[in-house]
């Protein structure tokens, strides 16, 4: 237990925080891979590519959520500045799942410092990209501040892999900070 962070103590500790934590409650989901994650499509392709219709499906279909993985590249440029259209068709996304009752779990999957199975991860060695890693979470909670906690969670990353397992528990901790520090500046 003290090794590793149970998934959805991530997911309830780094939920939105405008409003009082709510149960979030999951028990059968689909991911929506190669949208804002794994794909270099943009424009009118990617706003097609997850519609009303997709989400009213997945409902129909008896599922609880979503898992929406992100790349920090889809969203951000290299400088950081915000993505405006990956950042509408997100909204869009967890609006029609408010619309349909289904949760969302928003998965920041690939980060520009991070690949699950690259020899060499900057997040685990470098203060800059951890940084750069928190600001990414300020700026994706800031956006998604407004939505109920019982509707969205977060997942902090996706398959983090250290060389010691301590060192993103470290980073969780962090991370988990930054976003909650946010959390009182907007109360």
């Amino acid at each position: 237990m003290r090794r590793f962070f149970p998934f959805l103590l991530i997911l309830v500790l780094a939920s939105s925080c405008s409003r009082p934590i709510d149960r979030f409650n999951i028990r059968r989901g689909v991911n929506i891979a190669h949208w804002l994650s794994q794909s270099n499509v943009r424009g009118e392709r990617r706003t097609a590519y997850f519609v009303e219709d997709d989400v009213k499906r997945i409902s129909e279909w008896g599922f609880d959520h979503v898992r929406i993985p992100i790349d920090e590249e889809q969203m951000f440029s290299t400088d950081g500045t915000k993505d405006p259209e990956a950042f509408r068709l997100l909204h869009e996304a967890l609006d029609l799942c408010m619309k349909y009752d289904l949760r969302a779990v928003v998965d920041l999957h690939i980060l520009r410092s991070h690949y699950f199975n690259a020899e060499v991860k900057p997040l685990f060695t470098e203060r800059a990209a951890q940084e750069a890693f928190y600001e990414c979470w300020r700026k994706i909670s800031g956006e998604l501040r407004e939505y109920p906690t019982d509707m969205v969670a977060y997942e902090l990353m996706n398959e983090p892999v250290a060389d010691d397992p301590e060192d993103w528990n470290k980073i969780v901790k962090e991370c988990h900070a930054a976003i909650r520090e946010l959390c009182l500046v907007l109360i």
